[in-house]
């Protein structure tokens, strides 16, 4: 019965011992400022046991739901639903409007996932938009690809963030958080302490950003984590710098993470790699749902 698990917020510290529940290592994102993760225990009165995971990211606008599933054995017992309950609480107390839900590709080889899109839509999760799926490669495959083959000339100064002060690397993430399609999902104080250097590339005219690709590194994968550019020159042949960048710090047998959600991500993909899976982003309001609630 429902009573007898216990829901817990799950921090880096006992991520592995949920890790079991977690084939793709949505549990990574723990290391990032936006990432979060919760769980459930079942109780035995010995013992605690997890048998449930939720894995999502938050920003100002919405929280996305990256990976969500339950024990085959401790499923229909509502703790995917309070699982979710949580979620849409947190939303109210943050004052964020929407919960998104994605469903890649991937999630559907693993049997015991319930990150399916009928479940979702059952459950006020009413609004779907496309979006790429995970891409995993080597960094030999974008090295040697046909976007490395072709020459990517500039005429502006692209400048690594290794060679910037941390003043003018906190600059350049509030310039690009206040773009349009800025920077949303994690705040810059939070962030720029994470990213790796040598292999995030920025070029401004000015105080204005022109073009930026920032890279998160990790002990198993280096991944983008944000891609603007105001040409395609420019974005060309920024893309291109941070490959040859990183193929000299990490070598070409280097892992490589590339995370879509937004469209600029996937436009690089596929620019890289020639293509990538698709996936959903489904959306619920939370209004709707503190309606029902009342």
């Amino acid at each position: 019965m429902s009573e007898n698990y216990r829901y817990v917020r799950i921090g880096r510290e006992d991520a592995e011992y949920f890790s079991f529940l977690d084939p793709f290592e949505k549990l990574n994102l723990l290391s990032m400022p936006y990432g979060f993760a919760l769980g459930a225990l079942e109780d035995t009165g010995d013992s605690l046991a997890p048998v449930a995971l939720l894995v999502g990211t938050a920003s100002e606008e919405m929280i996305t739901i990256e990976w969500i599933v339950v024990e085959p054995e401790h499923q229909y017992q509502g703790i995917g639903e309070e699982l979710l309950v949580n979620i849409f609480k947190m939303g109210e107390s943050a004052n964020i409007e929407t919960i998104a839900a994605a469903i890649l590709p991937e999630y559907e080889k693993e049997s015991f996932t319930q990150g399916s899109k009928e479940y979702f839509a059952d459950r006020l999760f009413d609004t779907e938009d496309p979006i790429g799926g995970d891409t995993l490669c080597k960094l030999i495959d974008l090295t040697e690809s046909d976007f490395m083959k072709k020459p990517h000339d500039t005429n502006s100064e692209i400048t690594s963030f290794s060679k910037m002060t941390g003043a003018q690397k906190r600059e350049c993430l509030e310039r690009l958080g206040m773009m349009d399609n800025g920077i949303r999902s994690f705040s810059p104080e939070g962030f720029s302490g994470r990213l790796e250097d040598d292999l995030c590339f920025v070029s401004m005219n000015g105080k204005a950003v022109e073009a930026a690709l920032l890279v998160y590194k990790s002990d198993k994968e280096i991944s983008p984590v944000y891609y603007y550019a105001k040409t395609t020159e420019l974005g060309d042949a920024i893309i291109a710098g941070a490959i040859k960048a990183a193929a000299g710090k990490c070598g070409k047998g280097q892992d490589v993470l590339f995370t879509m959600r937004q469209p600029e991500t996937k436009e690089l993909v596929e620019k890289l790699l020639g293509s990538c899976e698709e996936g959903t982003l489904m959306k619920a309001s939370v209004r709707e749902f503190s309606n029902m609630s009342d």
